[in-house]
């Protein structure tokens, strides 16, 4: 039996070794299937991802071939728009000179056509002449004696020499008519070319927009190829990652494919292993239904057994929780004895009866019900006269960010902070510390010391939520107004803090308030409000003495609730482990409270009311430092005192825990607000963080002590943003009532007008009554007028018949005289048939010259006297024009001279006149301005005015140059909006030189005058020098340009060498 025993033993411990093994396996086995899904996963995405190289290969060869083809492209569009603008510069030219040629053919073709009427006229005279030789000659054909036939064929000779001329006369008409006739052919040729270069040019700037808007299509076109290359560029990084990452899968895979072969082998041997335990197993089972029978019996004796224990235990819990309770009642009791035992031994002789307490308490009620019921009487009528106020307020006032959220704001903040106050003293009152401090009882046998931890842990971070929101109340109290309207939005935010204050104090106000309630809220208070000074506030003043005061009673309140927690720790400690390492710790805890707080307290008598400190950035650095340790601390020791009463109140029969456990909890605490510890001590890590906390607190009071901190007071007296703002308000209130008043008084002109104009209608109703009665009485007088009209007619007739018989008589007379002079006409033509040879020639030459100068026909016909009198008149009318000019300049001088004058009598009757002076009473706006604006202003006005007067016209030192590339008519108006500009300009200096000259004379300051305007001086100098510049320049433009001179003269040059030509010609055919 003893070898049976010990061979199934043996067989179940190779079951239980085998056992594990195919657990092992199992485990293996499934920890590799998702290794080899993973392996095929990672293959299928090699192969996409190869195939997403290859099409991006394909897709960046074709993007790169698509940008060199847009290149080539954008080359071929800029050099054809090089070209075409080439082109079009040459166009330009060419149909520049074109229209100069035109011009100078047109004024070549006018001198022709003068010329052609001319020779007309001369033809038309020689043509008059020969008939009348032609006359003359005919009749006396048959009295001619045969001495005179000489003189005839003379005559013939001379006939026929005239009628040659005449000849070439009409060839050279003709001739002339052909250049005329060519030049105009020319003209019209040459109006079509430039027709067609405007066109041509038309169509170039239509090509060129086209061009323009085809570049910035294919450069939008480059851009997204660019994009495109880039996007390429990335893939195939992302090609060459995926790359890497297969490589490294195929390593993977190949020990993974080692793996598998190790864990095939593995295999073999478990099925053997799996042959020998189903064996095993047999035996087995057997042995597991006896041994199941027996722990089925006593499952049921186990199962007896425990309900009754629950019922033990459901008794002991009643009996601790009626033993707790009466410990509580027992330590409140005890702390109450103390208190009275600390009152009787500090209590004088004059002990006051406990009658006399009632009377006070009873008395002290009453009084507190009768100021209650008076406060809500006054409460309620504040509340309706405020909102009467407010009905009176205009509705701008309760606009977002108006003055309505800016009055909230302030009276928020410093709200807030009082009920933060009030908060954290009704904590101390509903749980004030026992008088003889922390005992043991207060730790392990009640919520007590738990109870004080919580409440100083709450009125540390009220402190700091008080210290954040009087540094807004300070910042509100002092900033700008123009900062105050922009903070004024925030006033729903602090709205919301208050309501978070105002839940604890009803929770204190309905006995809800104990060591259960959260700090959630208050610690996002103090974010958020951080938050916000950090945005809003963090380059505006505020109040830093206050500030170092709210850090300090922050600082000593978190030392009191690390001294509570403390305390707990060592209370919690076994009375046996009184020596030990942590509780010397603990106590050496409470030495660096100690000495914390008494730098705490040295730091706050260092802060003087009289004096302001300054808060610098490192200041500010060293106290985020400070901070941030000193929670840590603060945090660690809570932490262990909520581990230890967990602990406590789980284990209910022990009152105190060892060492370990203790040693334990911090440890975890400090890896809870540290972090992982690496090895190193949680002491050590504490000592850093109150080490810190005292370096900080000591380099402080040595600032102090040094005087680094001081500053110079600054003036308190200066009124709140708030008050400078109602102050506006009501500023504008008066002005408001001041043009109301104005207006009131305009309504009455008005109304007074509009009576003065009715007066005036019913005058003029009267007038038109009149004007009806006068329209009357003329219609009457008009009957008589036209009887006299009737009887002028009459007259009138009478006289025009005499007039007439006159006329006759005068026509008779006329008629007369034209017989004889006919008759005088008929004599001198006989006389004609007796001149010489030589008077004819000379009055042909007479004739000629009186044709090439018909100003002077009114001339004698000799030649002498001809030329006699047309020197002298050409003389006298050219002294009579320069005397004229000589008299304009002198009468423009004259006028100059006189203007002059005039000025300077009424600056001397300025200057003699008294100071006219503004009165005090406003009487309109002048007096009204003239209470606001002061001297300083004003003078900073006229300064403000000469700059803006400078700063406009440097614009316009530089001469105008006008754009050739645009219109002429374009050109014109630019240089007309230039001119313009600068006369504006000359106008607002005129303008300012008398408001300066005013000035002067009211201040007394008339030796600044001439220094404020100096520089404006030169530019209105500087700019009619420009504009003298610019007309010499213009009048070297156009037709009075040299190159229009010299190809004037190569074109016409020898014009009037051909006309002298021809006259010479017309003189010899004459003889």
């Amino acid at each position: 039996m003893d070898g049976n025993k010990n061979e199934i033993e043996l067989l179940r411990i190779e079951n239980k070794d085998l056992t594990t093994k195919l657990e092992t396996l199992k485990q293996k086995r499934k920890n590799d299937y998702p290794k080899l899904t993973e392996y095929e996963r990672n293959v299928a995405e090699l192969e996409a991802l190869r195939e997403f190289k290859f099409k991006l290969v394909e897709a960046n060869s074709k993007l790169q071939r698509q940008l060199q083809k847009k290149e080539k492209e954008l080359l071929e569009l800029s050099r054809i728009d090089q070209e075409k603008l080439e082109r079009l510069s040459e166009l330009e030219e060419q149909l520049e000179m074109a229209t100069i040629e035109r011009e100078m053919a047109e004024e070549k073709a006018d001198l022709l056509q003068a010329d052609i009427e001319n020779e007309k006229q001369r033809i038309q005279e020689l043509e008059i002449e020969l008939d009348l030789f032609r006359g003359e000659t005919k009749p006396s054909a048959d009295d001619i004696p045969k001495d005179d036939e000489i003189e005839l064929k003379m005559l013939e000779c001379q006939n026929m020499k005239l009628r040659e001329a005449v000849v070439r006369m009409r060839d050279v008409i003709g001739q002339l008519a052909e250049d005329k006739r060519e030049l105009t052919q020319e003209n019209e040729t040459l109006k079509n070319e430039s027709a067609t270069l405007v066109k041509i040019c038309e169509n170039l700037k239509n090509e060129l927009q086209k061009a323009e808007r085809t570049i910035f299509i294919l450069k939008e076109h480059l851009t997204d190829i660019t994009e495109r290359i880039d996007a390429a560029a990335e893939s195939e990084k992302m090609i060459e990652i995926l790359t890497d990452k297969n490589i490294d899968l195929e390593k993977k895979l190949n020990t993974l494919e080692e793996t598998v072969e190790d864990y095939e082998a593995i295999r073999s041997m478990d099925e053997e292993i799996l042959e020998t335990q189903r064996e095993a197993e047999k035996e087995l089972r057997e042995e597991l239904d006896l041994t199941n029978s027996r722990m089925n019996n006593l499952l049921i004796q186990i199962k007896v057994y425990g309900e009754q224990v629950d019922e033990y235990e459901k008794m002991v819990m009643k009996f601790r929780r009626k033993i707790s309770e009466l410990n509580e009642e027992i330590q409140e009791r005890q702390d109450e004895i103390i208190s009275l035992n600390e009152q009787l031994k500090g209590e004088d002789n004059n002990v006051m009866s406990v009658q006399s307490i009632q009377l006070t308490t009873a008395t002290r009620t009453f009084a507190e019900l009768v100021d209650k019921e008076v406060c809500a009487i006054e409460l309620k009528y504040e509340i309706e006269l405020s909102n009467y106020l407010r009905a009176f307020l205009p509705d701008n006032f309760t606009k977002p960010g108006g003055d309505n959220d800016a009055v909230l704001l302030t009276v928020c903040c410093s709200r807030l902070s009082a009920k933060t106050t009030l908060l954290a003293k009704l904590i101390n009152l509903k749980y004030p510390p026992a008088s003889g401090g922390i005992r043991r009882e207060h730790v392990t046998k009640s919520h007590k010391a738990e109870q004080w931890a919580h409440c100083a842990k709450f009125s540390f971070l009220l402190n700091n939520f008080g210290c954040a929101v009087r540094q807004c109340e300070s910042v509100v109290c002092r900033c700008t107004v123009e900062r105050l309207s922009r903070l004024a939005p925030l006033q729903s935010d602090i709205a919301k803090e208050e309501r978070m204050i105002d839940y604890y104090i009803d929770l204190l106000k309905s006995d809800k308030f104990d060591e259960n309630t959260a700090t959630d809220g208050i610690n996002k208070a103090i974010n958020h409000l951080e938050n916000i000074l950090s945005i809003y506030f963090s380059r505006e003043w505020y109040d830093v003495k206050q500030l170092f005061l709210d850090i300090c009673l922050q600082y000593l309140q978190g030392l009191f609730w690390v001294k509570i927690n403390v305390q707990r720790v060592i209370f919690t400690l076994s009375s046996h482990a009184t020596k030990s390492n942590t509780n010397e710790y603990m106590e050496s805890v409470l030495i660096w409270v100690q000495k914390c707080e008494q730098l705490c307290m040295r730091l706050k008598n260092h802060i003087s009311i009289d004096e302001d400190l300054i808060f610098t950035q490192d200041l500010e650095i060293q106290l985020a430092k400070w901070k941030t340790p000193f929670k840590n601390v603060a945090l660690i020791f809570d932490n262990v005192c909520s581990i230890t009463t967990i602990q406590l109140s789980t284990i209910t029969e022990v009152e105190s825990l060892e060492e370990n456990c203790i040693q334990e909890a911090l440890l975890y605490s400090v890896e809870k607000v540290h972090g992982a510890l690496n090895g190193a001590e949680a002491t050590k890590i504490i000592n850093e963080y109150m080490r810190a906390v005292q370096n900080v607190i000591s380099d402080l009071i040595d600032k102090f002590d040094n005087e680094e901190l001081l500053s110079s007071p600054v003036d308190k007296s200066l009124l709140s943003p708030l008050l400078k703002r109602a102050n506006a308000r009501r500023q504008d209130a008066l002005e408001a009532e001041k043009l109301r008043w104005n207006l009131e008084k305009k309504e009455n002109e008005i109304t007074e007008l509009k009576m003065n104009l009715r007066t005036k209608l019913d005058d003029i109703s009267n007038y038109k009554v009149r004007l009806d009665l006068a329209e009357n009485k003329i219609e009457s007088m008009e009957k008589i007028e036209v009887q006299k009209l009737h009887s002028q007619n009459a007259d009138l007739r009478d006289q025009l018949r005499k007039a007439k018989i006159e006329y006759e008589d005068t026509l008779e007379a006329l008629q007369h005289e034209i017989d004889i002079c006919e008759k005088e006409n008929f004599e001198l033509r006989n006389r004609a048939r007796t001149i010489s040879k030589k008077v004819l020639l000379g009055q042909l030459q007479t004739m000629n010259l009186a044709i090439n100068h018909p100003k002077m026909q009114e001339t004698s016909i000799t030649p002498i006297d001809f030329n006699l009198q047309t020197s002298e008149q050409f003389n006298e009318m050219a002294y009579l024009e320069d005397e004229l000019k000589e008299t304009k300049l002198a009468l423009a001088r004259a006028y100059q001279h006189i203007r002059q004058l005039k000025a300077n009598e009424r600056m001397q009757m300025l200057n003699a006149m008294d100071e006219v002076m503004i009165p005090s009473d406003i009487s309109g706006p002048l007096t009204l301005l003239s209470m606001h604006v002061s001297k300083k202003d004003e003078l900073d006005e006229l300064y403000r005015r000469a700059e803006s007067i400078l700063a406009d016209s440097r614009f316009y030192q530089i001469p105008y140059i006008a754009d050739i590339s645009q219109p002429k008519l374009k050109q014109q108006l630019e240089k007309r909006k230039y001119l313009e500009n600068v006369s504006h300009i000359n106008q607002r200096i005129a303008h300012l030189k008398i408001d300066i000259y005013r000035f002067c004379n009211k201040y007394h300051q008339s030796r600044q005058c001439h220094s404020i305007f100096e520089n404006i001086r030169s530019v209105m100098k500087n700019n009619q020098k420009k504009e003298e510049r610019i007309v010499e320049i213009h009048q070297l433009k156009g037709v009075h340009s040299v190159a229009y001179k010299n190809a004037f003269q190569s074109l016409f040059g020898n014009l009037t060498a051909q006309q002298k030509r021809t006259e010479s010609m017309g003189i010899a055919v004459a003889v």
